[in-house]
């Protein structure tokens, strides 16, 4: 009579071990997938945020110099203090701030030359903050506008 050798398979360590493994594995790749998409998430809220304020900023440009400020602020303008903007499905807050700055090179007022026309150009500043978006830095452009006359029209 023959007898079959009945150790042939795995045994139950051996078992254990490789769905351990596989595990390990499977938990990269999952957690790699995972980061992979949060980035591309992040870039586009970014990218999307970064043509938002361009938008901004040459809407700003391309009002009348004496109109530029804050709705019930000072300057005086028809620039809300803040607003929510729904672009390419995502919602933003856009908020602005406006301030006359008075340029050393022509002299300050009650300096030496005086300038009593001080409000020589306008400081506006664009900030844009995701409020639905996690881990999002807020946006912040800065420029500065000038009359066409420069102190004639102030």
């Amino acid at each position: 009579m023959k007898t079959i050798n009945s150790r042939s398979g795995f045994s139950l360590i051996e078992i254990i071990i490789a769905i351990a493994i596989f595990a390990m594995i499977s938990g990269f790749v999952y957690g790699s997938y995972s980061n992979i998409l949060d980035v591309i998430g992040r870039t586009r809220t970014h990218t999307l945020a970064t043509s938002l304020i361009n938008k901004q900023v040459e809407m700003v440009r391309n009002i009348p110099y004496d109109k530029i400020g804050i709705f019930g602020g000072y300057p005086v303008g028809v620039l809300p203090a803040s607003t929510t903007v729904f672009y390419e499905g995502q919602q933003f807050v856009v908020s602005y701030f406006v301030r006359n700055s008075d340029d050393p090179f022509d002299g300050t007022e009650g300096g030496t030359p005086n300038d009593t026309a001080n409000a020589d150009y306008k400081l506006v500043d664009l900030q844009v903050t995701c409020p639905t978006c996690f881990r999002f830095v807020p946006f912040v452009f800065t420029t500065f506008l000038a009359p066409q006359n420069l102190d004639s029209s102030t």
